[in-house]
């Protein structure tokens, strides 16, 4: 049950997966946040891009990109929603259990606005999908 007025706009969450059982855990996580996000799950880059690209699409608030995928990783999906006029001020936060400081160089070169790396304790996950949600949605302001 939502405890937002009907005059607040949800927060829109666009999470780019390709693990059911990382999507369910995040989704789960990530809907007890106090801004009630509308969270929508797709399970690789291309799928991303098209609901992105998509003009019945509803703006998105904030984008969690996985990195290792198959069919397109992250980077390349990153870039490539660089390069749409509805993905070119989203804020995307690379959500990877990778800890390679050169995917960390390359998600910042490519345009990442932060890079948070999955945790495998749950509460650790909780503490840091709730943190990196309140920041992007309630102290963060995008142009």
């Amino acid at each position: 049950m939502s405890h937002l007025s009907p005059l607040v706009k949800r927060p829109r969450i666009l999470l780019v997966e390709d693990s059911q059982l990382e999507a369910k855990l995040a989704e789960d996580i990530l809907s007890k946040h106090a801004s009630c996000p509308e969270i929508t799950w797709v399970k690789n880059g291309f799928e991303a891009l098209e609901h992105l690209a998509d003009s019945t699409t509803l703006e998105i608030d904030l984008i969690l990109l996985d990195i290792q995928m198959p069919l397109m990783d992250g980077i390349e999906t990153l870039t490539k929603i660089r390069q749409l006029a509805t993905g070119s001020y989203v804020p995307v936060v690379m959500f990877s259990s990778s800890n390679l400081p050169s995917d960390i160089q390359r998600s910042y070169c490519m345009g990442a606005n932060a890079y948070v790396q999955k945790q495998i304790d749950y509460d650790a996950q909780v503490h840091s999908l709730m943190t990196t949600l309140s920041f992007w949605l309630t102290c963060s302001h995008s142009s």
